[in-house]
């Protein structure tokens, strides 16, 4: 995580949740190796916060374009909100079937758009995700029983399949 400013409880639970996203995903990432590992970056403000989350070579489903998409989520919130839906390369050849297949995912796009906006991301396209009917219920003493980012990207691949 690299800043060690960030609140200890919130770099805790996420260090776990994190766990959380591996031990669910397992099946779905292509290499089981502790490789995988570092496919998931955290990123800090220089106020110390929590910023957001890169998942580097998320396994796409069969049948788009390309095999991984990088994916960033805004976790500023993290954990009393889940993730402000998603956000992907502009240029990736998997953006016009992964809107196709969220519309009915979405909510106001401007909201995404502030939110890129304000976190200064360049290069990135906000899609509208969100996870359990945007309710988040987390349980900090138990992270598998409640909501968690390995449940929401979990949920993400399962939506991109056509499962949900």
């Amino acid at each position: 995580m690299g800043n060690a400013k960030v609140s200890s409880i919130q770099a805790r639970f996420l260090q776990a949740d994190i766990e959380n996203i591996y031990w669910l995903m397992q099946g779905y990432l292509l290499d089981e190796s502790e490789e995988c590992k570092s496919r998931i970056k955290i990123y800090t403000e220089e106020t110390g916060s929590l910023d957001y989350l890169v998942f580097e070579k998320f396994p796409m489903p069969k049948g788009y374009k390309k095999s991984h998409e990088h994916i960033m989520a805004i976790i500023n919130k993290y954990p009393d909100f889940p993730p402000y839906g998603i956000f992907i390369d502009e240029r990736s050849p998997n953006v016009p079937k992964i809107e196709k297949i969220l519309k009915q995912h979405i909510l106001e796009s401007d909201v995404g758009d502030a939110i890129a906006k304000d976190q200064h991301q360049t290069g990135y396209k906000w899609l509208c995700y969100h996870y359990n009917r945007n309710e988040w219920a987390f349980y900090p003493n138990d992270l598998s029983r409640g909501d968690n980012l390995g449940k929401f990207f979990l949920n993400l691949y399962l939506v991109l399949d056509g499962q949900l």
